[in-house]
């Protein structure tokens, strides 16, 4: 499927949400919200996703009301934190071009705990740029 996206900025602070992809210069990301706790399972509840008594048994409940998704710049200093599924929970930080060839096709990615076109984070913006991010641990 081809992946279309819109330009329009994200707000400054901490952004959640699922990269999509990254090409090298921008990331591609599907924002959403994401709740742990006793907020996740009032959102989850909310929605109607669980019933009123019902809990999550890890709670933690992602709000994604739509596909959107948003090209966000990244600057040459651009880190990505991300879990090292192989070595869980150690985690590697990534440069922006090693994140880069993460998104090629033949690309070794295997070692990941979460997919690259699915992967959860935070990411940190400033100014409709992303500054830096890290993998939300998702059960």
């Amino acid at each position: 499927a081809k992946l279309t996206w819109t330009d329009d900025p994200l707000p400054d602070g901490k952004q959640f949400g699922s990269v999509r992809h990254f090409d090298g210069h921008a990331i591609y990301i599907d924002p959403a919200e994401f709740y742990s706790n006793d907020e996740a399972i009032e959102a989850a509840r909310e929605d109607g996703e669980i019933g009123k008594t019902e809990e999550l048994p890890n709670p933690f409940y992602i709000r994604d009301p739509d596909a959107d998704v948003v090209r966000v710049d990244v600057p040459e200093g651009f880190t990505l934190t991300v879990i090292d599924g192989a070595k869980y929970p150690a985690e590697r930080t990534l440069s922006r071009a090693t994140l880069a060839r993460l998104y090629c096709p033949d690309a070794d990615t295997a070692w990941m705990y979460s997919s690259p076109d699915q992967l959860p984070v935070h990411l940190n913006i400033s100014g409709g740029t992303a500054l830096s991010a890290s993998e939300q641990y998702v059960p």
